[in-house]
């Protein structure tokens, strides 16, 4: 098991992606996906998104903060899952470097509008796979598994917490 490797291939699948999917769990408990369009991670993994603060995602994010953020690169038959906290970010200085102008069409008053607010996603855990790299432990019934230990991740096929 080989951190270092691991962590390589889930940023090469992310840097590949244009979207991914946010999982939050709602009060009903049932997961909820959506597909969304990320800004690029930040070197610790931290992602940011933008929503509406009126929409389902950022009430079950306000009801349960652990999400997780899939991606896919279908080319090499790989995935990676981040499982962490997301909070909501409402700051105009941080809002308006997360904007993008296309945006305008669903937020015309731009990243200074009440309409506009930002997701920080932090992830504690990762999950991937990436058959033509052969990264998968176990393809069958497990994925490599890193965990953030302070600043740094370790390799580990332990179960998530419950």
């Amino acid at each position: 098991m080989n951190a270092e490797f691991w962590l390589e291939i889930a940023r090469g699948i992310i840097a590949a992606a244009e979207y991914c999917f946010l999982i939050t769990v709602g009060d009903s408990e049932r997961a909820h996906a959506r597909l969304m369009q990320p800004f690029e991670p930040k070197e610790d993994l931290t992602i940011w998104f933008g929503a509406n603060p009126r929409s389902r995602k950022v009430r079950e994010i306000g009801h349960n903060s652990q999400v997780a953020v899939s991606y896919q690169n279908p080319e090499e038959h790989a995935y990676v899952t981040l499982l962490g906290h997301a909070q909501m970010e409402s700051d105009i200085k941080t809002r308006r470097k997360y904007w993008r102008k296309e945006w305008a069409r669903f937020w015309p008053g731009g990243p200074e509008s009440n309409d506009y607010v930002l997701i920080k996603f932090v992830p504690a855990r990762i999950e991937l796979m990436n058959i033509s790299r052969n990264v998968a432990p176990d393809a069958r019934t497990q994925p490599a598994v890193l965990v953030r230990q302070g600043k740094s991740w370790v390799a580990s096929n332990a179960e998530p917490p419950s």
